[in-house]
């Protein structure tokens, strides 16, 4: 039994889009960050500041970005609408411009990982729609339970580029806070 365990743990180690453990995106947050929280909330939960968009500070009215300014998990996007996060963005490319990976769901599906491995983790869930911009890219869409929250999976080439979570409306805007 002690050997399953360890040979269970070993496979989430190594599955798909995971280089190593850390906080998963789930369909309420990462790692401490919830939707739902003001940009100071998720600062003092993150023990660490942000940087945002366009000049922005954390008394965002509108939409805005904002990532962590210590560069830490740079490809973690933070979107904040009136003030509270209503998605998190996991990027393919980091805030300079280089391609990165690791964050994961709590299915282990992360960036590079198959259409087939999200059908296969999500089931049924899974609503499969075109890619607004991408010629057979696709968004691959699952709800939570309670229907509040979700993520989509953007693919190329049948493979995971992107994904998100948060609040169903704002993870369907095509192009974030434009």
């Amino acid at each position: 039994m002690k050997s399953l365990a360890i040979a269970a743990s070993l496979l989430a180690l190594v599955a798909p889009g995971r280089d190593a453990p850390g906080p998963v995106l789930t369909f309420d947050g990462f790692g401490p960050v919830r939707i739902g929280m003001t940009a100071a909330q998720a600062q003092a939960a993150l023990g660490r500041k942000f940087k945002f968009d366009d000049a922005q500070s954390g008394d965002v009215n509108e939409c805005a970005y904002a990532w962590r300014a210590d560069g830490k998990d740079s490809n973690v996007l933070y979107m904040i609408e009136k003030k509270r996060i209503t998605r998190i963005d996991i990027s393919n490319l980091n805030s300079h411009g280089r391609g990165v990976t690791g964050v994961v769901t709590a299915a282990g599906i992360g960036i590079g990982a198959s259409e087939q491995a999200v059908r296969r983790a999500y089931g049924a869930a899974v609503i499969v729609a075109p890619a607004p911009y991408e010629t057979g890219g696709q968004w691959l869409k699952v709800k939570d339970r309670g229907g509040r929250h979700g993520f989509v999976f953007e693919t190329e080439h049948g493979r995971v580029t992107t994904f998100r979570t948060g609040e169903r409306a704002a993870i369907d805007y095509m192009e974030g806070c434009a």
